[in-house]
């Protein structure tokens, strides 16, 4: 039975909106998906659907077996007609973040950026070469002729980044997380013969990774614990520096 009205302005909603813009997709059927190897993501997204849209039943719904789940096509033709959301290859349409999250506050802003972290983001931890910091990188169609791809490279034109990665980029500046350039770094050929580019942001220093894990953090524990040795090691480093 159908949880009517659906209501998306709140954390389960962003959620949702993050993972179908993340390691999720609606295909060109408009049957939303949802691929990730962790068990834990994977059933908090079914829990997030479920909480939004009701009970979801079916074996391709097997957050505990499988490492893609399919939600109905239902689903997906609400996300597509009601909410605006592409369809198809992301890559292709460069999607952004739906207005209503960018103007939800706080709380729906961060579980957003969690549920995109946990799929697309990373913890660089070398403390040998003091690397401490959290990436988050993302993919796009490049729409330039052959002879600008270098020039596109060299001086990071963020006039073709994606839409989603400069969307982010803003809702972290706007809970005090300060981020690096995007840097784009990779243009490479797909297997259809269209050129992408991979664009990446960056979060480092004491004070902005401090926000990232107060405001954003991980749900993942592995990701969580990495993301705290590396913030902890700050305090090796400034004690060094003082003796």
């Amino acid at each position: 039975k159908p949880k009517l009205p659906f209501n998306f302005k709140n954390k389960e909603g962003a959620t949702v909106i993050a993972a179908i813009l993340g390691d999720g997709g609606i295909d060109i059927r408009k049957m939303p998906n949802y691929h990730n190897k962790s068990r834990v993501l994977r059933k908090k997204v079914y829990n997030a659907f479920s909480d939004i849209f009701g009970k979801i039943k079916g074996n391709s719904k097997n957050h505990n077996k499988l490492e893609q789940i399919y939600l109905p096509k239902i689903i997906g033709i609400i996300l597509v007609h009601c909410l605006g959301m592409g369809y198809g290859r992301k890559t292709e349409f460069n999607p952004g973040i739906p207005e209503f999250i960018k103007e939800s506050g706080k709380d729906i802003n961060s579980a957003f950026l969690q549920q995109m972290y946990d799929d697309e983001g990373y913890v660089d931890y070398n403390k040998s070469l003091s690397r401490r910091g959290v990436g988050i990188k993302l993919a796009n169609s490049l729409k330039a002729e052959l002879e600008y791809h270098n020039k596109i490279k060299e001086t990071h034109d963020e006039r073709y980044a994606p839409t989603l990665i400069k969307d982010i980029k803003d809702i972290l500046n706007s809970l005090n997380i300060e981020t690096s350039k995007l840097i784009c770094t990779e243009i490479y050929k797909t297997k259809v013969g269209v050129y992408n580019t991979k664009w990446s942001t960056y979060i480092n220093k004491k004070h902005n990774l401090k926000n990232f894990i107060e405001n954003v953090n991980f749900s993942l524990k592995r990701k969580q614990l990495r993301l705290l040795r590396a913030f902890n090691t700050f305090h090796d480093y400034e004690k060094s520096k003082k003796e």
